[in-house]
C-alpha cells in the first residue's frame, strides 16, 4: 500500500534505480508526467484504475528495460505513440478502456518479446500488417481487441 493519492509529481523521474511502479487503484489526478521516460531501470509499470487522463507520452519509448505496462481503465486519451515500438524487452501492453484513436502504429512489430497486447474498448480504426506478423509468426500469443475492429490477425475479439 503506498498511500499515494493525487497527481504524480514530475521529481519521480529523479527515481533512476526505480524497477516497478504499481498505482492501480490510486485516486490519481492529472496526467503521467514526461519525466516517467527518465526511469531507466523501470521494468513495470502499472496504473490501472486511476483517474489519470490525457495522452500516454511518447518519452515512454526512452525505457528500454520496460516489460509490462498495465494503463488500462483510465481516462487516458489520444493515439499510441510510435515511441513504443522502440521498447525492445516490452512483453505486455494493457490499454484496455481508454479513448485511444487512430491505428495501432505499425512500429509495435518491433517488439519481438511482445506476448499480450490488449486494446478492447478503444476507437482504434485499424491493426496494421507490421503488428499481425507478430500473431503470425507465433510471438504475439494473446492481441485482444473490439469486435468492430478491422483486423485480420487478431485472436480475440470482446463485444461492447
Amino acid at each position: 500500500e503506498t498511500g499515494v493519492d493525487g497527481t504524480i509529481p514530475t521529481e519521480i523521474g529523479l527515481l533512476s534505480n526505480l524497477e516497478s511502479l504499481s498505482l492501480d487503484g490510486r485516486f490519481l489526478d492529472g496526467t503521467l508526467p514526461s519525466e516517467i521516460g527518465r526511469l531507466s531501470n523501470l521494468v513495470e509499470l502499472h496504473v490501472s484504475g486511476s483517474g489519470i487522463r490525457g495522452e500516454i507520452p511518447s518519452e515512454f519509448g526512452n525505457l528500454s528495460k520496460l516489460e509490462k505496462v498495465t494503463l488500462s481503465t483510465s481516462l487516458m486519451s489520444g493515439t499510441i505513440p510510435s515511441t513504443l515500438g522502440q521498447l525492445e524487452n516490452l512483453e505486455i501492453l494493457d490499454l484496455n478502456f481508454f479513448i485511444l484513436f487512430g491505428t495501432v502504429p505499425k512500429e509495435l512489430g518491433n517488439l519481438q518479446h511482445l506476448t499480450d497486447l490488449y486494446v478492447k474498448s478503444n476507437r482504434l480504426a485499424a491493426i496494421p500488417e507490421e503488428v499481425c506478423a507478430l500473431v503470425n509468426d507465433g510471438d504475439l500469443l494473446t492481441f485482444r481487441v473490439d469486435c468492430g475492429l478491422s483486423c485480420n490477425c487478431c485472436n480475440y475479439c470482446l463485444s461492447a
